[in-house]
């Protein structure tokens, strides 16, 4: 990732209250729709991975295609590579959240 370190984009994210609320309704974005269409595959891809278990339900969610359509709009996905980022990116979560 260039221009800024994975804390400083966590936290512009976390700031989008929008973000949050409609993670697992990623259609209701109205702000902020690539943000919360990203957060939304996220979530699902880390709970697939078992990265992270929010307690919600023992089944995966399915992505939401107007989601996947925002946040990848070529849909020239490499699975791999997502997976690599998302541990990374879960592992200095994890390290900034529970430094202090």
């Amino acid at each position: 990732m260039g221009g800024g370190d994975q804390a400083q984009l966590s936290a512009a994210l976390l700031r989008k209250q929008e973000v949050v609320e409609f993670h697992h309704n990623p259609s209701k974005a109205l702000l902020f729709p690539v943000e919360v269409a990203l957060c939304h595959l996220v979530d699902i891809i880390a709970n697939a991975l078992k990265l992270v278990c929010s307690g919600e339900s023992e089944v995966i969610p399915k992505i939401d295609e107007g989601a996947w359509d925002r946040a990848c709009p070529h849909h020239n996905i490499n699975m791999a590579a997502i997976k690599n980022e998302v541990e990374d990116i879960f592992e200095e979560m994890a390290r900034v959240f529970f430094s202090n």
